[in-house]
């Protein structure tokens, strides 16, 4: 289920989800360009249908170590030449000789093919950890011996993604040549080392400028290295061998006569004889930089373990989310530390990393998933903070370059995900000690740095101060709040930017303040009790925003007008809900409203906007027109659960990637991986994603870490995980009673008679716990141990407590029965 046309889920040998690519021949042509990611601290790499792979680097700036264009000679790599019975060909699907057939998976960390011809059988794996390691074996299933020579491929050429605002309507011709000239002013160096070589990209042309100050690219490029190791069949590694920058086969040397130098070509050539039954193999690993050089260790393989009886399509699908959303991580020099960027066509196509509300709320499925990159991020993201006002970029680029970009540059929301982020990561982990951490502003050659509690001091000042409120007492919008386009929906752009209120700014306010309130409640008692006044205020505030069928998404700035009081955005409905600002009643007509008007159209997801308006950068039925978005199906399930969460669970499944796949089987993305929207099913390309207003999202329409983030998100609070009055909590929301979800930072599991967790701290401390018994037995007398033994626990309405103390790293365990 869930798989569409292009093939089938699976799960390996090692438990793993794996998405096992065999799509119609039709859909298997070399035209179609379909990929998958995998990835680890330092490295990005997306593995493509016809058989390449494409190494990405982050750590001064977008680039691409290996660019596949075959029309400028440049093959990328993470393939094998083989020559064997007088023919010689790569395992690139465009050039497989006749009677070839090529098999690929997709799985949780690794790419896999297996090659197949005349009786010899190439299998690939490729996967990073620290480098990016292809393994090769060859097999002879054949009748008689063969000799063959076999060369796994590599061709590194550097194109540098200098960032690029805008690349729709034909500009990204004049910024593909820019960059292309750009990438011309460098040159390459090898030098030998034991097993292979080492690759240096040199400034030959240009400015040059020294690698701690931030430009608008990468003028010093770490080396890439390329090592040979000794494999089963070999004595000793070979060595490297460096070819011109011709191909080395005739199928490819017919390829253009004129194309640029692309940078030299290294393989590990390799000949043997192969009795039948008989295997032979070689491992070959490409790495940016050296192990160790500046780049922390960081675990990028934490597997959620998910048990959904009722649903095993969605238990899949999270565990999928978790490989991918921590194969998402980059790395910057610049800011000395790991984030989680937003990605897609933002990042891989436009070169800019942004925006701190989507590594905010990437934060939030970490802090779960995998604590220590939480930790990372948030100090990515405070230490991009801005020393002049206390604001945060809405997108850095380059090396260590930020701005915002012009039209965002007010964007009014980014201090309230922050903080909602750093206070979801230390109510949940209790780890105060990150507070004193002293970090830089930007940008640092200020030389201006704080602890951690004090960029939070900033940042209030900045959001009470800088953005303020508007006449009504909401929080004003400024050129955008989560909505990047807000201001398109104004009739008076240049009033709604000044005096423009945010429902959406005064619902998250709601959320975010109280929760980082509580985390200062013994750090900083008076900056929590104005925290907690403010969120209160905008509660009161947001009340006047509604209709009597949802909540108006603003004022406009001018004659009084409410923006959203005639159509249902869905953006902003979940934030009051979040914030208890809303009656029953009136979330039973928001909730039925949501259901009629935004979810039962749509064949996937919920609409954004119903009816779509109509105006300049405004696209009917697509982007926040109404288009479907991650984002905001993701926290209108959060706050559906709070309500009723038998409808918040059909939710949850009616916009997973499974229901997309079923309902539009021949769109590739949107079944293992997609962009931040689709389009609505009544737009001409429904299923589709937008490709106008600046970004070509259509042109890399995968790998956006909101569409594997949310789902995340929900399946923690569906699991009841959370903190709440200093304990931290297990309060499940699924409406059924046999589940478990297993994490880093914590677990459980619950069957009708009995529940079991565990948690394992991150700092040392005394912990509270409050934990929800099976529902067949709330109420009753509960028999509690913990860590073995028997406590007994305090009850708290229909929970019970428990306070334990426990070191860094050493798990606390609980089992929770009826009492005999």
């Amino acid at each position: 289920m869930g798989a569409g046309v292009f093939g089938r889920w699976d799960v390996d040998d090692a438990g793993r989800v794996c998405y096992d690519y065999a799509p119609p021949p039709e859909k298997d042509a070399p035209h179609e360009d379909h990929w998958h990611l995998i990835g680890d601290a330092r490295t990005n790499v997306t593995c493509h249908n016809a058989g390449y792979v494409q190494i990405y680097d982050w750590r001064r700036g977008p680039k691409l170590w290996n660019r596949w264009a075959p029309d400028q000679g440049n093959y990328a790599g993470g393939f094998v030449f083989l020559r064997a019975h007088g023919e010689t060909f790569p395992t690139l699907l465009p050039w497989l000789p006749e009677g070839a057939t090529m098999a690929r998976r997709f799985g949780q960390g690794y790419y896999q093919k297996t090659t197949r011809w005349r009786g010899i059988v190439i299998e690939e794996w490729l996967s990073v950890s620290g480098a990016v390691a292809h393994d090769v074996r060859i097999r002879n299933e054949g009748d008689a011996p063969v000799e063959l020579t076999f060369t796994p491929y590599w061709q590194p050429s550097i194109h540098q993604i200098v960032v690029a605002p805008i690349m729709t309507n034909g500009l990204d011709r004049p910024v593909e040549a820019l960059r292309a000239r750009f990438n011309r002013k460098f040159r390459y160096r090898i030098e030998s080392e034991d097993g292979g070589f080492v690759l240096h990209t040199e400034k030959v042309r240009g400015e040059k400028t020294d690698p701690e100050t931030p430009a608008y690219a990468d003028h010093a490029p770490h080396p890439l290295h390329l090592t040979g190791f000794c494999a089963f069949g070999y004595p000793e590694a070979p060595g490297p061998r460096v070819a011109g920058p011709c191909m080395p086969t005739p199928a490819m040397a017919d390829g253009p006569r004129n194309a640029r130098d692309p940078g030299p070509i290294a393989s590990f050539l390799q000949t043997a004889g192969l009795a039948p039954g008989e295997a032979i193999g070689h491992r070959c690993a490409v790495a940016v930089g050296k192990e160790g050089d500046a780049v922390a260790a960081l675990d990028l393989a934490m597997p959620v373990s998910v048990t959904l009886p009722p649903a095993p399509a969605m238990a899949r699908e999270c565990a999928w989310h978790a490989s991918y959303l921590q194969a998402g991580t980059m790395y910057s020099d610049y800011f000395g530390a790991h984030f989680v960027d937003q990605g897609s066509a933002y990042g891989y196509l436009q070169g800019g990393s942004g925006a701190p509300r989507d590594y905010a709320l990437f934060v939030l499925a970490l802090v779960y998933l995998n604590p220590p990159l939480a930790k990372e991020s948030l100090r990515f993201l405070i230490r991009s903070q801005k020393r002049r006002d206390g604001g945060f970029p809405y997108a850095t680029f380059g090396h260590g370059k930020a701005s915002g970009g012009g039209v965002h540059s007010l964007s009014s929301d980014l201090d309230l995900f922050v903080l909602w982020a750093l206070a979801e990561y230390l109510n949940v982990t209790r780890d105060f000690a990150f507070l004193d951490e002293v970090h830089p502003y930007y940008p640092k050659a200020d030389g201006k740095s704080a602890t951690v509690i004090e960029h939070v001091r900033a940042s209030w000042k900045h959001l009470t101060g800088k953005i303020g409120l508007g006449k009504h007492g909401l929080i004003r919008c400024g050129t955008g709040d989560w909505n990047d386009v807000l201001i398109a929906y104004s009739k008076i752009p240049p009033l709604t930017i000044l005096r423009g209120e945010s429902s959406l700014n005064a619902g998250l306010a709601t959320v975010a303040l109280p929760a980082m309130a509580e985390a200062l409640t013994h750090v900083d008692p008076d900056l929590a009790d104005a925290m907690r006044a403010y969120a209160f205020a905008q509660g009161e505030a947001l009340r006047q925003m509604w209709t009597g069928e949802w909540v108006a998404r603003g004022y406009a700035g001018y004659a009084n007008k409410r923006i959203g009081a005639d159509r249902i955005f869905l953006d902003t409905q979940a934030f009051g809900v979040l914030g208890g600002v809303w009656d029953q009643a009136q979330c039973d007509t928001l909730f039925a409203n949501i259901q009629r008007i935004c979810v039962d159209p749509q064949p996937a997801g919920a609409l954004a906007l119903y009816p779509p308006q109509r105006g300049l950068l405004l696209q009917p039925g697509s982007d926040t027109n109404g288009g479907t978005w991650s984002a905001v199906d993701g926290w209108t399930t959060w706050a559906w659960m709070r309500h009723d969460p038998a409808a918040a669970w059909r939710f949850f499944q009616h916009s997973s990637m499974a229901t997309r796949a079923e309902a539009y089987p021949d769109n590739w993305y949107g079944i293992w991986s997609g962009p931040d929207a689709f389009n609505a099913h009544y737009h001409p390309r429904p299923a589709e994603t937008f490709n106008f207003n600046a970004t070509p999202m259509a042109l890399y329409p995968v790998m956006n870490m909101n569409r594997h983030a949310l789902p995340l998100i929900d399946l923690f609070k569906f699991a009841g995980f959370g903190a709440d009055n200093g304990a931290i909590t297990v309060d499940p929301r699924f409406p059924f009673d046999t589940f478990a979800v297993d994490t880093a930072l914590m677990g459980c599991s619950y069957a009708p008679d009995r529940c079991e967790g565990h948690y394992v701290p991150v700092a040392a401390g005394e912990f509270r716990f409050r934990i929800a018994p099976p529902r067949a037995h709330s109420g009753s007398a509960v028999h509690l141990e913990v860590n073995g033994q028997r406590v007994s626990p305090d009850v708290l309405g229909e929970s019970v407590e428990f306070v334990v103390s426990a070191r860094s790293g050493e798990a606390i365990t609980w089992t929770l029965r009826p009492a005999s």
